[in-house]
């Protein structure tokens, strides 16, 4: 690691003041529990509801008519399955040539007919090895042509159970996802690729269900429904836990999203380069789509959870907002009867479980 890096590495308890400022006071911190634990995730990783409808002048595909007060769920940077491998039993010795699945905050409201999204997500590549830093996004590589899901509880809606799972049995798009329906509710789930040519509403399908299980076969979304890839980022900072496993005299490990101490740097402040690296998709769905209308909104709101995969269309989410560990669980292993350049954590079944971040209602 340069000196450069290793001066812009503070501890935790440096940070929590400048954090806390950012973030402000409407801020309220996740009690969001871990599927496998009953410790709850440090004060990094953020839940929280947006309320009040978007202005008259909002435009979904501007960033900057996207406020802080729009801001849902926040994670941490740099946090991906990549960063967790032991280097030193990898045919390539770690995996930082593959490009990252990495999300970092969840924004979104509404208006009288649509519900709006926005999520970033973040490449730090260029400041842990820059040589492997590629400028063709995961989202315009096809290698990497990976499902996104966003799950949604209208709060007035038939709610899916049997863990959404189809009702003829598996996972929905054989991601191996799924979510514990005794703990969370959930009325729909739009699919969706990140392949910034698959950004269209041909390509969007957004399924329902019930008591048990995911409806199998739905419709493509209709043309009110829309998705862009934006470049850069909106974040005043990006804070993560700098280096990975193969880093000299740093260990990473998924217990620590439990701990209140790390190497937690501002990205921002580094050699990385948020405008080549970093991207974010904004979405726009019909509230009919949803089940819902602009007086539900009002009164009882939407939930939501962002998932992302890794990879293909086989392969189950390794980052949600809001934050899940089930993403992470097994990413110190490779999966070595499989691929010996990939993580336990992207090949085997997740069950989501965390409190989803909420958009419009009341608190």
């Amino acid at each position: 690691m340069s000196n450069t890096t290793k001066t812009n590495i503070k501890k935790i308890t440096a940070l929590s003041l400048s954090a806390a400022t950012l973030l402000g006071a409407a801020f309220a911190s996740s009690s969001a529990m871990a599927g496998s634990s009953n410790a709850t995730y440090n004060h990094y990783y953020e839940t929280k509801r947006s309320t009040g409808r978007a202005p008259a002048s909002f435009e979904f595909s501007n960033p900057g008519t996207w406020s802080k007060d729009m801001l849902i769920a926040k994670g941490v940077a740099n946090n991906d399955p990549r960063v967790y491998l032991d280097g030193s039993n990898s045919v390539d010795g770690d995996s930082l040539n593959e490009k990252p699945t990495d999300m970092y905050d969840l924004y979104g409201t509404y208006d009288s007919n649509y519900l709006y999204l926005l999520w970033e997500m973040v490449n730090v590549t260029d400041e842990l090895r820059p040589e492997d830093a590629s400028r063709q996004k995961a989202c315009d590589d096809p290698k990497y042509d990976n499902p996104i899901f966003i799950a949604f509880d209208n709060h007035v809606g038939t709610h899916i159970g049997n863990n959404a799972k189809l009702k003829k049995g598996g996972t929905l798009w054989d991601s191996q996802n799924t979510w514990d329906t005794s703990k969370v509710n959930i009325t729909h789930i739009l699919g969706m690729s990140n392949q910034t040519s698959k950004l269209s509403h041909e390509h969007m399908f957004i399924y329902t269900g019930d008591q048990g299980g995911v409806y199998d076969w739905t419709p493509p979304c209709d043309e009110r429904t829309e998705a862009r890839r934006i470049d850069g980022n909106i974040a005043d900072e990006i804070i993560g836990i700098n280096g990975f496993n193969t880093t000299d005299s740093i260990t990473r490990n998924t217990d620590e999203c439990f701990k209140e101490e790390g190497n937690y740097v501002n990205f921002k402040n580094t050699k990385h380069s948020s405008n080549t690296y970093d991207y974010m998709y904004a979405v726009k769905i019909p509230l009919a789509s949803l089940g819902t209308n602009a007086q539900n909104m009002d009164s009882v709101g939407m939930d939501v959870q962002v998932v992302s995969s890794a990879r293909n269309f086989t392969s189950p989410g390794v980052q949600s907002l809001p934050f899940d560990r089930t993403t992470i669980d097994g990413a110190e292993k490779y999966a070595d009867n499989l691929d010996r350049t990939r993580s336990m954590a992207e090949i085997s079944m997740k069950t989501f479980s965390v409190p989803f971040a909420s958009v419009g209602g009341h608190n």
